[in-house]
């Protein structure tokens, strides 16, 4: 039912000249490892099979040999022509954050992030400089020395 509610959304978003973006995070009591790349590779499949523009995912974990930028990677190419977008995942260290955003957009060449609490739960200037450095990371190709350099 939420797959054809969701694929009659995105028809209609694009018929009104619109671009659709899915959320999509499988859990429940069903899905052992809401994490694992091959169902987020699935996630991205499923959101591209309905005609997606963008789809939101839940970052991966490593497994099997694999770096998450290596399954992105996977998960991008699975998308085809819908562009995967990572969700920001609890709050961590932000310098470690800004290494993942990194990696996600440089090899596993992701389309974007976003960003929730790594960013609102800090203080306004630090908020904004955390933005600063997002976006030179995601638009401006900076290195993540020079997106370091933004938050200090």
């Amino acid at each position: 039912i939420m797959l054809k509610e969701a694929a009659q959304i995105i028809s209609q978003a694009h018929q009104n000249g619109l671009v659709a973006i899915l959320w999509i995070y499988p859990r429940g009591k069903n899905i052992p490892d809401p994490k694992e790349g091959g169902l987020t590779a699935g996630a991205a499949g499923i959101a591209t099979s309905l005609g997606a523009d963008f789809v939101k995912i839940t970052v991966p974990h490593e497994e099997k040999n694999q770096t998450i930028a290596e399954i992105l990677n996977f998960v991008q190419n699975i998308a085809g022509n819908t562009k995967v977008i990572c969700s920001g995942g609890e709050a961590i260290n932000p310098e470690q954050f800004l290494k993942n955003i990194y990696d996600q957009i440089n090899n596993g060449h992701v389309h974007g992030a976003a960003i929730g609490r790594n960013i609102y739960q800090h203080k306004l200037n630090y908020a904004i400089k955390m933005t600063e450095a997002i976006y030179g990371i995601i638009y401006e190709n900076l290195t993540l020395d020079q997106a370091i350099k933004i938050l200090k």
